[in-house]
């Protein structure tokens, strides 16, 4: 069933690849010992849609930026990595590998480079052009830069949980991350939730659990809202939405709503939601589908 995860367009489970072709191949990772193989970011193409040549160099200067790289960045891969498509597919040990990986890193450090790569990336003379005219490329890279401080607080948090009734999932899982990734219950979309800050609202159609992950990752969203940069200001609301139509969900179990904004939300960054093309929808549409299929193979 591996034909779920990749279209014309988009690429992955809870990946997007870029629509543009090409013949570049990036370097990967570091590998530990074991030659594990970590996911890289546009990794499928970069192409030549671009309106500046100076662009798609800006692009190249950082994909094959060893401290790019070795930062893990976990905002580039959800949205933009083939290479993360394998790594879900391996299964939750891949996927806590990862995740170990980017959750170890000098992080003062690499939000560092990500807040400068994103002020680079707007400049005259590297994307700015493009990016004004909502290249999809250049401003899904402009949203993965501004979301890496808050997908890596989220991305970070552990479970904890040590009880005698804990699943096979529960034991199996350190990070609520994986936990909500590759639980099969229909009846929720925690998984969904990470989504959020890249610019996906939530849909409609599930509904996050009222778990303890549930609750850490909201709270930690709601504080990154009421920035017009960041994009869960506009996103927010989708998924507190859902949460308050969940009838177990206590009183005041989360923030109803997002900071206000500081200024009319009619602005350039939150523009670049609407880059998600159609077929990304049908993808995540299908994404509880999907996972199941995962936990049979």
């Amino acid at each position: 069933m591996s034909e779920v995860f990749t279209t014309a367009s988009t690429t992955a489970v809870v990946t997007v690849g870029s629509s543009f072709p090409s013949s570049t191949t990036l370097p990967l990772a570091s590998a530990t010992p074991s030659q594990f193989v970590y996911p890289t970011t546009f990794d499928t193409s970069l192409g030549t849609n671009f309106t500046n040549s100076s662009c798609p160099e800006f692009f190249k200067s950082f994909l094959y930026n060893e401290d790019f790289i070795n930062c893990y960045p976990m905002s580039f891969f959800l949205l933009n990595s083939k290479s993360y498509v394998t790594i879900v597919r391996q299964g939750i040990s891949s996927v806590e590998t990862v995740l170990n990986a980017s959750c170890s890193v000098d992080y003062q450090q690499c939000s560092s480079l990500m807040s400068n790569y994103s002020n680079q990336l707007i400049q005259a003379d590297n994307c700015l052009n493009d990016y004004n005219l909502e290249n999809p490329l250049v401003t899904q890279a402009y949203n993965d830069f501004v979301a890496y401080d808050v997908i890596h607080d989220v991305m970070c948090l552990r479970r904890g949980l040590n009880h005698s009734n804990a699943t096979q999932l529960d034991r199996d899982t350190k990070y609520c991350y994986s936990h909500g990734l590759f639980d099969a219950d229909s009846s929720t979309g925690d998984a969904y939730l990470y989504l959020l800050p890249l610019g996906i609202p939530y849909p409609n159609m599930t509904a996050p659990s009222c778990s303890r992950c549930t609750k850490r990752v909201m709270d930690i969203f709601w504080e990154f809202t009421g920035v017009v940069q960041n994009q869960i200001s506009y996103t927010y609301n989708s998924a507190a939405g859902r949460i308050a139509h969940r009838s177990n969900c206590s009183a005041n179990f989360i923030n109803a709503s997002a900071k206000a904004l500081p200024s009319p939300s009619a602005t350039k960054s939150h523009s670049a939601a609407a880059t998600v093309s159609p077929s990304l929808m049908l993808i995540l549409l299908l994404f509880p589908f999907v996972m199941s299929i995962l936990m049979l193979n």
